[in-house]
């Protein structure tokens, strides 16, 4: 039981990391085209 919870808890993790990274990488690149359009 425990270490069933564990995996949950650690899915969990890993589904928030990927959601992190993928809202640094709408948010990096929503910036580089801001930056390309004023340089550009």
């Amino acid at each position: 039981m425990l270490i069933y919870f564990s995996f949950l808890n650690f899915e969990f993790m890993y589904l928030n990391y990927r959601w992190v990274e993928i809202f640094f990488l709408v948010c990096f690149s929503l910036t580089t085209d801001r930056l390309w359009a004023v340089f550009h």
